[in-house]
């Protein structure tokens, strides 16, 4: 996710780092290439290893959930991710980045838990959840990037993630900072971050000062029922 815009040095002294597809703060990153206002407040670990900064983020939820009425449910789960990003300047000032997020989400099971008015993936590769929220997969995204420098002020970058998230909407919800402390999926988590786990996405794009212009070619479908393998890179 996020970590605040300067790291400790070996000397001790702060140092301002950037964001891994331009000049930016570090505290603008979010999932994918997507940004959230660089103010935002995030608590990350971060730390150099040899050339490397690093960044590490997780969190587990237990929650107990029960859904009034004929269409509602109840249950005992657990929800969590960890995400891992890592980024190393190279020569002529390009940025090489990396990110992982995982999920111990299926662990719950494939129907999910109980969400009134939820509806998105399946269970069983054909019939739709409704009134529940699908489990995400092991796999949130593995993905790099790359990042050239133009100017002070501008640069280019690509991406690549097997998963990853292409530019299309908003930072996924558990980025977002509205939803940082929610142990549980939004409803419009399918109308907003449908394609947040993609499998298959190249994104490039074009960045100057707080401007971003991006295309992406990717997967257009959510994954399957199966959450531990990685789906077919249709583009």
């Amino acid at each position: 996710m996020t970590c605040p815009a300067w790291k400790m040095g070996d000397s001790g002294h702060a140092m301002t780092m950037h964001g891994l597809l331009g000049g930016y703060g570090m505290s603008r990153e979010a999932s994918g290439t997507s940004w959230q206002p660089q103010a935002a407040p995030h608590s990350a670990i971060h730390f150099m290893a040899d050339d490397w900064m690093v960044m590490l983020h997780g969190r587990v939820s237990g929650i107990a959930d029960w859904q009034s009425g004929p269409r509602g449910d109840d249950q005992v789960f657990s929800t969590s991710m960890v995400m891992a990003m890592a980024s190393k300047d190279l020569a002529n000032g390009d940025t090489l980045g990396l990110k992982a997020m995982l999920s111990g989400d299926p662990l719950m099971g494939r129907r999910g838990y109980p969400l009134l008015l939820a509806s998105g993936e399946t269970a069983d590769g054909a019939t739709h959840l409704v009134d529940r929220q699908h489990p995400h997969d092991l796999l949130m995204e593995l993905a790099g990037s790359y990042s050239h420098p133009l100017s002070d002020r501008d640069s280019v970058f690509l991406y690549f993630g097997y998963p990853g998230e292409p530019a299309l909407g908003p930072s996924a919800y558990m980025h977002r900072a509205s939803s940082l402390d929610n142990p549980m999926t939004p409803i419009a988590h399918h109308w907003l971050d449908s394609t947040h786990i993609a499998f298959g996405v190249a994104t490039a794009g074009f960045v100057r000062d707080d401007w971003k212009l991006e295309v992406s070619q990717f997967t257009g479908r959510e994954p399957d029922q199966f959450r531990f393998n990685f789906d077919a890179a249709r583009f």
